[in-house]
C-alpha cells in the first residue's frame, strides 16, 4: 500500500493531460438538465387569484447534469471524442439540453427522442438571495418501452465500437439503465473488446459485471453489506478493505471517493492511496463526481494507469469544488494549477477525531504520526530543520487580532446601513465572518480579505460605490491591528515592558536548545514580513532566524508558508 504523490514533478501531470485528447469516450446514462432559477426578492407581487406571493424569476442559466455533465467534464478535459447515448423528451428541457451539449467534439447522435411519454430529466434549482430552496424535479416517473431499450442498446454497441472507454452513468430510479437494460449492458461489455468501461452508479451499482467501479466510500460500505449514516465518517482501513473486497469480487480496478479526503484506488490486489487537497474558501460539491469519473476515463482511455487517473481525478474535482451554484467542469489549465500548487490534508481523520491524538507525555503537545499504541513519534533519523509559526506561536504582540478582524470585516459586509438590519441578519452575517476567520487562519491576511470581497458580493448590502479593494481591506485591518499590537512592541523596545511578556512560554528554552543541538530555525507567518521581522527584533530573537523568515508580500500568488 503506498500514498500518492501530488505534485508535477518529472511533468507526469502535462504529459498526461496531453494525451487525454487521444482518448474517444462513450457516456451512456441518464441525461439531465440542470436549471438554476434567480428570484428577485426587489420587486415583489402578491397574486390576485391565490393571495400569495410570487416568485419571479429575475435569471436563469441552464447547464448539464447526471451523464450531461459527465459529457460536459470530458469536453473540457480536452477528450478527443465524445459519443453521447441516452434518452430526452419531447419537450422544451429536451431541446434546451441538446443545445447544452451540442459541439463539435460531441456525437449526439445517439440522444433520442423516440419515446413520446419520456419526459426530460430536470433538477430545477431556485435561488433566492444566493441560497438554494427546495428543488423541483421533472422526470421522476419515467419508464422505458421495450422498443426503446432496443434502440438504445443498438446505439451502444455502435459508438463502444469507436471509443476506448465507456462510462456507463446511472442517477435516477426511473431512468434508462434500469434493471432489464443493465442485464443486456452486461452481455455487451462480456463480448466486448478494446473498449473498458466504467460504472457510476447511483442506485444499482452491484449489478454491473465486468466492469471498473467508482464509488464513494458509503456506497462501498453498502456493496459490502455494511449500513453507515452518511454523516458518519469512514476510515481509511474500511474504506481500504472495501475497495480490495470489491475489486476481488469483480476482478476489474476500483476507486473509491472520500471527498476532501482524497481516494483509493484498488487494481489486482495493489492499493494507491490519493490524499485529498486542501481547498480554501466556500465549495460547492455538487458535480464534483462528474468531474471524478470524467477525469478518470479521459486518462485510461488514452493510456494512462489507473494511478494516474486517480491523481488527475482528485486534482480535477478540486477545482470543480470551487465553482458555487453551477455543476461546474475543470479545463487542463485549472488543473495543471492544483498540480504545482497543491497541498495535501494530512492524517484528516486524525485532525478530527481527538480522541485519536497522541501527546508528548505530562504536555498537550500532539505527535503527529504517532503510534497509537507506543505513543512514540515515527520520526527517522535526526531532526534537521524546525518550522514555527508566529503569532500565538511565538509571540502574543497581535492577541485579540481576531475581533480586530471581525469588526472590519462587518462594516465591510454592511456598509453604512448596519443601523437597519435587524437582530437575526446581524447573526446571520457575523456567524459567516466568523467562520471565515477561523477556517482562514494562517493564511495571508491578503487572502483572507479576497475571500471578503466574495462574502461582500454575496451579501449585496454595500453599495457598489462603497466596495473596496483586498488591498485596502487589509490596510483597514492593519490599522485596528497596530491600534494595540504597535503600543505592545514599542513598550518591549522601549525597555518599559519586558519581552517575556509577550513571549510564548517556554519557546527562548526550546529555541536554545534547537540552536545547541545544530537545527535550523525557519520562521513563517501571513503576516506581512516587514511586521515578523520588527517583531523578532524586538524580542531578541534575530540571531535564531537570520534570513530564514518568511511573510506576506502582500502578492495572493506568493504564499510565504508554501515558499517554505
Amino acid at each position: 500500500m503506498s500514498s500518492g504523490d501530488v505534485c508535477d514533478e518529472g511533468g507526469w501531470l502535462d504529459a498526461c493531460l496531453d494525451r487525454v485528447k487521444r482518448a474517444r469516450v462513450t457516456v451512456f446514462g441518464d441525461l439531465c438538465l440542470d436549471a438554476y432559477w434567480h428570484l428577485d426578492t426587489v420587486e415583489q407581487e402578491v397574486s390576485i387569484e391565490t393571495g400569495k406571493l410570487v416568485h419571479r424569476v429575475a435569471r436563469s442559466e441552464y447547464s448539464a447534469g447526471g451523464a450531461g455533465n459527465v459529457i460536459a467534464n470530458l469536453k473540457d478535459l480536452g477528450v478527443g471524442r465524445v459519443y453521447a447515448v441516452g434518452l430526452v423528451g419531447r419537450d422544451m428541457f429536451g431541446m434546451q439540453l441538446r443545445e447544452v451539449l451540442s459541439d463539435e467534439w460531441i456525437d449526439l447522435k445517439g440522444v433520442l427522442d423516440i419515446q413520446g411519454d419520456w419526459t426530460t430529466a430536470v433538477y430545477s434549482k431556485p435561488l433566492m438571495d444566493g441560497v438554494e430552496l427546495n428543488r423541483i424535479d421533472f422526470g421522476g416517473f419515467n419508464r422505458l418501452a421495450e422498443e426503446t431499450r432496443d434502440a438504445l442498446m443498438e446505439m451502444l454497441a455502435r459508438t463502444v465500437g469507436e471509443s476506448d472507454v465507456c462510462i456507463l452513468n446511472q442517477q435516477i430510479p426511473g431512468g434508462v439503465l434500469d434493471e432489464a437494460m443493465i442485464g443486456r449492458v452486461n452481455e455487451l461489455i462480456d463480448s466486448c473488446v478494446g473498449c473498458r468501461f466504467i460504472v457510476d452508479s447511483r442506485h444499482r451499482a452491484g449489478q454491473f459485471r465486468g466492469a471498473m467501479l467508482k464509488v464513494n466510500a458509503h456506497e462501498a460500505a453498502g456493496l459490502c453489506g455494511e449500513e453507515v449514516g452518511l454523516g458518519e465518517r469512514i476510515e481509511l482501513e474500511r474504506v481500504v478493505m472495501y475497495g480490495q473486497r470489491l475489486a476481488e469480487e469483480s476482478g476489474e480496478g476500483v476507486f473509491v471517493t472520500m471527498g476532501e479526503s482524497g481516494l483509493v484506488v484498488v487494481e489486482e490486489g495493489e492499493v494507491e492511496i490519493i490524499r485529498g487537497l486542501e481547498v480554501s474558501g466556500e465549495i460547492d460539491p455538487v458535480g464534483a463526481g462528474d468531474t471524478v469519473v470524467a477525469g478518470l476515463a479521459g486518462v485510461v482511455g488514452s493510456g494512462g494507469s489507473l494511478v494516474e487517473a486517480g491523481r488527475v481525478a482528485n486534482m480535477a474535482a478540486c477545482v470543480t469544488v470551487r465553482k458555487l451554484y453551477t455543476t461546474g467542469t475543470a479545463q487542463p489549465g485549472e488543473i495543471l494549477e492544483v498540480g504545482r500548487n497543491a497541498a495535501c490534508v494530512y492524517e484528516p481523520e486524525v485532525a478530527e477525531d481527538v480522541e485519536r491524538a497522541v501527546y508528548l507525555e505530562g504536555t498537550r503537545v500532539e505527535l503527529v504520526g504517532a503510534c497509537l499504541d507506543c505513543g512514540k513519534a515515527g520520526v527517522e533519523g535526526g531532526v534537521t530543520d524546525v518550522v514555527f509559526d508566529h503569532d500565538g506561536t511565538i509571540t502574543t504582540f497581535r492577541a485579540g487580532w481576531e475581533a480586530a478582524m471581525e469588526e472590519v470585516m462587518m462594516d465591510a459586509v454592511l456598509g453604512d446601513r448596519i443601523d437597519y438590519f435587524d437582530e437575526g441578519i446581524l447573526e446571520t452575517v457575523q456567524g459567516r465572518v466568523r467562520e471565515l476567520i477561523g477556517r482562514t487562519t494562517g493564511v495571508q491576511t491578503i487572502v483572507q480579505m479576497g475571500e471578503l470581497l466574495d462574502l461582500i458580493r454575496e451579501f449585496g448590502f454595500a453599495g457598489q460605490e462603497d466596495v473596496l479593494g483586498a488591498g485596502e481591506y487589509k490596510a483597514r485591518y492593519k490599522r485596528a491591528m497596530e491600534a494595540f499590537a504597535g503600543p505592545r512592541r514599542e513598550g518591549v523596545v522601549s525597555g518599559e515592558v519586558a519581552a517575556e511578556r509577550y513571549l510564548v512560554k517556554g519557546v527562548v528554552e526550546l529555541l536554545e536548545l534547537l540552536r545547541g543541538q545544530g537545527v535550523r530555525r525557519h520562521l513563517a507567518s501571513g503576516s506581512d514580513v516587514e511586521d515578523v521581522r520588527a517583531d523578532v527584533e524586538a524580542l531578541g530573537l534575530g540571531a535564531h532566524f537570520g534570513d530564514r523568515i518568511y511573510g506576506s508580500v502582500g502578492d495572493p500568488e506568493m504564499e510565504p508558508k508554501r515558499e517554505l
